[in-house]
């Protein structure tokens, strides 16, 4: 049986590094870091996981997935380092293909790329340069949020900088520009 261990909030109290090489010394199968980017102080969204749907302080405290996940890969030499997860809608695609693509070079294909969309609306739509609009309901479901956020274009750009080598592309951010992502 393959089992993983998530780093614990709040994340910046632990060193991820020793965390992560402890993990594999213990024969751990994978290292796993989630993203929360902010919490917004005001919110209508519930937390899922609560029955008051309160959302727990500890949210406020995640550490970048990919900073944290280098460290782990410094540390380390054969356990998986895993997203758990990425909010994608709330990244910009080229950058988030070079973090990616760099994170899984450097760690010598480690990398798992677990992606979501999230349940925060308040996130998201700031995220996405939006100013949070009040939901008609209070379990506004994440496809019905995210069909409101233009993140189609955002999706075709990846898939296009996601390929071995540079082709043309388009989408609604870019017409018929050339993309590709290289290291190095």
């Amino acid at each position: 049986m393959n089992i993983g261990v998530s780093v614990p909030l709040p994340a910046y109290l632990v060193d991820v590094g020793a965390m992560a090489r402890k993990a594999e010394e213990l024969g751990f199968e994978s290292f796993w870091c989630a993203e929360h980017p902010f919490i917004p102080v005001h919110t209508e969204s519930r937390f899922p996981g609560s029955p008051d749907g309160v959302i727990p302080e500890e949210y406020s405290h995640f550490v970048d997935p990919f900073v944290a996940l280098a460290r782990a890969s410094g540390t380390t030499s054969r356990i998986k380092l895993a997203t758990g997860i990425v909010l994608v809608p709330e990244r910009h695609p080229l950058v988030l293909a070079k973090e990616v693509s760099t994170l899984d070079l450097f760690s010598g294909g480690r990398f798992l790329f677990g992606i979501g969309a999230g349940w925060l609306r308040e996130e998201t739509q700031r995220s996405c340069g939006r100013r949070p609009t009040p939901s008609s309901t209070a379990s506004t479901t994440t496809s019905r949020r995210c069909a409101r956020i233009p993140s189609r274009p955002r999706n075709r750009t990846r898939r296009c900088c996601w390929v071995a080598a540079p082709r043309t592309c388009s989408s609604a951010w870019r017409r018929g520009e050339t993309a590709g992502c290289r290291i190095g």
